[in-house]
């Protein structure tokens, strides 16, 4: 009976690990989701600057 009871509170532990690691996984992705669009943000506003600057260059 003892071994049984073990046996149930191991399966549980090991399950709720399961879903914490896929949590955490979860939230991971979500992280480098938003670096990865930080990042494009930048090089797009860098870009920009980089184009506004050649203009005002050749204004003048």
């Amino acid at each position: 009976m003892k071994i049984l009871m073990l046996f149930v509170i191991l399966t549980n532990a090991v399950f709720y690990l399961y879903l914490l690691f896929k949590q955490i996984k979860k939230y991971q992705e979500l992280e480098l989701e938003k670096v990865r669009s930080k990042k494009d943000k930048n090089k797009v506003e860098s870009s920009e600057n980089s184009e506004i600057k050649k203009l005002m260059s050749k204004k003048y």
